[in-house]
């Protein structure tokens, strides 16, 4: 609903002349009352909600990590280094000469 600059400016005019009511502070009764549900009221840390994923989470990626470590060091290191630069060196050669 689309409120045009006349209507909005008659909406606060009128509010100008309305008559300011006092509010009383409430009760001891409201406040008590307030007060205790407030403090009855837990919201649960979102935090302390995740903290166990976030565990399980750091277990598998330091296990995955410790996996790429053993498989690197026991992978099969009988190749040179001219066999490693040597196959990527043909295939760039060859798609270069098309």
């Amino acid at each position: 609903m689309k409120i045009d600059d006349q209507q909005l400016d008659r909406l606060l005019r009128a509010a100008a002349k309305a008559p300011a009511s006092a509010i009383a502070p409430p009760t001891a009764a409201v406040e008590y009352r307030t007060l205790a549900s407030w403090r009855s009221a837990r919201t649960v840390d979102t935090f302390v909600g995740m903290l166990p994923w976030l565990r399980r989470g750091l277990f598998l990626s330091g296990a995955a990590a410790a996996c790429a470590l053993t498989l690197t060091l026991v992978a099969d290191r009988s190749g040179t280094v001219d066999d490693e630069i040597e196959t990527p060196d043909a295939v760039f050669t060859l798609a270069l000469s098309r």
